[in-house]
């Protein structure tokens, strides 16, 4: 049985919540079932929560507009060797970068993880911050799935992108926390 392939982008890995939640993620995947591939811009700061190895790919790029190019050479040269590839991105630029990376790459189901609710880009005043809230408008509609990380966010983004949105709440028990707890 072929594994199913997953990337996973997250252009710049800090230790953070979304690194935590995809850590999380991916601690609790089947390594039999998947072969996971995450994909970044600078030495992921991910694997220090990471219990499994994975493959990293860093793209040698100052920022994550001029890493689509390279996206779309890492997941085409895979089509073949996997029963499924799928690709999972993480925060409304990186997942506008995803859909343009991929493109015209029907084989690849597209997952957007959505964090920040858009709504917020209508109180800045920076350009690229009104161009970023008109691109989610215009991209998360080709992507296969749109997941957000609340029943409110989820409300938000379906009327942006006019396209049905999940929510899965970020998993935030573990089993450490206990351990932290009855620490000073």
């Amino acid at each position: 049985m072929k594994k199913i392939k997953l990337y996973i982008f997250h252009p710049y890995s800090r230790i953070g919540g979304a690194d935590l939640s995809l850590s999380r993620l991916i601690n609790n995947l089947d390594g039999k079932k998947y072969s996971i591939t995450f994909i970044t811009l600078e030495k992921p700061r991910i694997k220090f929560y990471l219990k499994k190895k994975i493959e990293i790919q860093i793209i040698k790029k100052k920022r994550a507009i001029y890493s689509i190019f390279e996206i779309r050479k890492i997941v085409k040269k895979n089509k073949i060797k996997f029963s499924k590839i799928i690709f999972l991105s993480n925060q409304n630029f990186a997942n506008i970068i995803s859909v343009f990376a991929l493109t015209r790459i029907n084989w690849i189901k597209l997952i957007l993880i959505e964090r920040n609710n858009p709504i917020e880009l209508d109180y800045s005043k920076k350009f690229k911050d009104k161009l970023i809230k008109i691109l989610i408008k215009v991209t998360y509609r080709f992507s296969d799935k749109i997941i957000s990380i609340s029943k409110e966010l989820a409300r938000d983004l379906q009327k942006i992108c006019n396209k049905n949105v999940s929510t899965i709440y970020n998993a935030s028990y573990d089993l450490n926390i206990f351990k932290l707890a009855k620490k000073k």
